[in-house]
This record gives structure tokens, sequence and C-alpha cells, in this order.
């Protein structure tokens, strides 16, 4: 008796097991069966996916395919990002400024070319505190004068935080520019460039003194893409005193005297890139010292034929950065040398060999002496000297 109670109830209990499987299958099948329909996604995935088009391409995609996308669309909750277009037609560029004023509260990014010959112009585009979402706004342009009270405009966007500037010519007004951009009121992101300059083009000099208390920005990021006078940096510094990462395209040296009136060091300032200094160590170990104390990242390409027995000096650089950048855990840097192309005389400082020293090992940076032969110009062809981590 009990035995067969015993086999009814292990025979109960399989087809619990199997009938528990079967649900589970099912229940797994209806969760995890693929979506083959664009209009069974949820809003949240499909605004996801529209984050990813361009704004134009997403209303002739979208925009009359049925109620639903329609609705899509005209929620407050589109974010368009408007790039360029090359157009060179006027209908064609009044077609899209009108399509970016009329939704001018969806838009959160805008890349435009505003050139005085073709394609969209300022006058076209008044932006103004009706833009109220524009976070970032990515310009090329060819109109000196008509730049200035186009970002005056901009300093009533409540959420502009980043902008890029490219002008195709020589600038005038370069100064004012920075002035106007430094007193956007949530501004993080700054590039500010220029189409014309050539390597040896001459610096720009920017009418900037110290700033005065209590004028500062709130700039984060800054990529000056042209040439600047040491001092000049000093001076643009001093009104930005919570920058976290500076690039420069070009930092020239002159004759002035080395300001002495430095601003307080930027202690959030720990990425610095000087893509081409021109500037003698001891006024850029100076500059380090008074400026980024805190930097964790250098990147430094030397010029040619610049202050040559320091920067190669191993000895003068493991001084300077165990004294005063305690914090530096990335260093690279480049000297790049013109030398005849025979390798005639290749000068080599008594120091160089100390950067395979312990200092550099330890902090695994490694020195390398290369040959680009890929730039031969005039019988010359570059030696370069570089110290970087191991790729």
């Amino acid at each position: 008796m009990h035995f067969y109670s015993f086999l009814f109830s292990m025979k109960r209990q399989r087809s619990i097991e199997k009938y528990a499987d079967e649900s589970n299958k099912k229940l797994q099948t209806k969760l995890f069966q693929p979506v083959n329909c664009l209009e069974n996604l949820s809003n949240e995935l499909l605004y996801e996916i529209f984050d990813y088009l361009e704004g134009r391409v997403l209303f002739e995609a979208f925009g009359n395919l049925n109620s639903r996308f329609q609705s899509l669309i005209q929620s407050p909750c589109l974010q368009l990002k408007i790039g360029p277009a090359w157009k060179k037609e006027d209908q064609q560029n009044q077609q899209l400024a009108n399509f970016i004023l009329s939704n001018r509260s969806h838009i959160v990014s805008l890349k435009l070319w505003i050139y005085s010959s073709n394609l969209i112009k300022f006058s076209l585009l008044p932006l103004d505190a009706s833009f109220h979402r524009l976070q970032s706004l990515n310009i090329e342009y060819d109109d000196d004068d008509k730049i200035i009270p186009f970002l005056i405009n901009l300093t009533f966007l409540p959420q502009l935080s980043s902008i890029s500037l490219c002008f195709d010519g020589e600038p005038k007004e370069i100064g004012s520019i920075y002035q106007i951009i430094f007193n956007m009121p949530v501004l993080k992101y700054i590039t500010l460039s220029f189409f014309w300059e050539l390597p040896w083009a001459i610096p720009l000099y920017l009418p900037l003194s110290l700033a005065n208390a209590g004028r500062f920005s709130q700039i984060k990021y800054l990529n000056i893409g042209h040439s600047i006078i040491f001092n000049e940096l000093i001076s643009l510094l001093s009104y930005i005193p919570e920058l976290h990462e500076l690039i420069c395209h070009r930092l020239v040296d002159s004759d002035e005297p080395v300001t002495t009136n430095f601003p307080n060091p930027i202690k959030t300032l720990t990425r610095i890139t000087f893509s081409r200094c021109e500037v003698n160590f001891g006024k850029l170990a100076n500059f380090f010292s008074k400026i980024s104390p805190n930097v964790k990242i250098i990147r430094l390409n030397i010029d040619d034929d610049v202050d040559l027995l320091s920067y190669l000096d191993a000895d003068e650089w493991e001084k300077f950065i165990t004294n005063n950048l305690t914090q530096l855990r990335r260093f690279e840097f480049t000297y790049e040398q013109t030398i005849d192309a025979d390798l005639d005389e290749v000068p080599i400082t008594e120091n160089i060999n100390r950067f395979n020293f312990s200092f550099w090992t330890r902090h695994n940076w490694t020195f390398q002496i290369s040959i680009d032969s890929d730039r031969y110009f005039f019988d010359q062809i570059y030696l370069i000297y570089s110290v970087a981590p191991p790729k």
C-alpha cells in the first residue's frame, strides 16, 4: 500500500514539474519574442533611435508616417540635432532657415556653415532666447564683421554649454570674440580655430588684460586652434579659473619679458596639450609651476631649435617634475629637429641617455629617437626625440 502511494506521489510530482516547465517556456517565448515591427517599440526606445538621426532626416523619414510618429516628433520630449548642408541655392537656404526657426524649441545641437557668398547667412538665422534648449553650437564662417552681433545674442541662451567657431579668413576681432564668449553664462566647452593659418603664420595678438575680480567664466575645456603669444595665453587664462583641460595649437614666444603678474593657480587644470610649442624650457617650466601644479597629463611637441640643450636634458626634467608636478601621471614629449639629409651632424646632448634611468622607467615613460623620412624637405629630414608611455 505504501509502495503504490509512493509511485502515485512521484507521478503527480513529475506532472506538476512538466506543467511548470511548459508554462515557463510559453512565458519566455512571449517575453523574448523578437520585435518585427518598428511601431512595437516603446516611445523611450524610439527617442533613443531618433537621437542618432539628423533633424531634417528624422522629419523626412517619420513626419508623415502615421499619427503616432507625428505625435512623437511634435512632443516636447523630442531633441533635434541639425547638421550642416552643402547648399548654394538661396531658396534651399531659406528652407533650411525656416525649418530651424520653426523647430527651435526642439533643437539641442546646431552645426552650420555661414558664408557671405552662399549657404546660410547670419541674417537668415537670428539665434535668440527662443532657442532655449540649444546646448551645442558649431559654426564655420567667413564674415568677421557679422559674427560679433551674432555672438552677443548667444549670451541670452540659457543652456548653451559648448561652442565651436572656425573662421575661414584672417580674423580681426579675435579679442572681442573671446570676451563675448567668456560672458556666456553656462558655457563649458570652447574651440576656436582658423582655416587660413599655416604653421608659419604670424601669431594673433589678443587685446586682453588680466581679468578683474568677479568677471570669471565657468569654462572647463578650451581648445585654442590658432597661434597665441605666451603672455597673451597667461592673460587669457586669468578669465577661466575653473579650467580642466587646455589644448593649444601653437604657443609662440616673444621678445617681451615674461609677465610676473600670473593669475592664481588653476587647481582644476589637469590636462594640457601644446601641439606646437616655441617657448624655451625656463618659461614653460615657470608656466606649469605657477598655473597648473595639479596637472596629471602633459602632451608637448617642441618646435625645432627651441632651447635644445634644456629640453633634451633628462636631469632638468626629472628635477622639475619631482619638485613641481607631483600629480603628473602621463607625460608625452616630442622634440623635432631638422638635420642634414646625409646625417653628417646629429647633435646629442650630454644627458640624453639619462632618459633611460630609474626615474623614467619607474613612471613607465619610454625614451626613443627616430627619423621621420616621410617629411623630407629641401635636403632635410626630421630627427624626433620622444618620451611617452608604451602603446
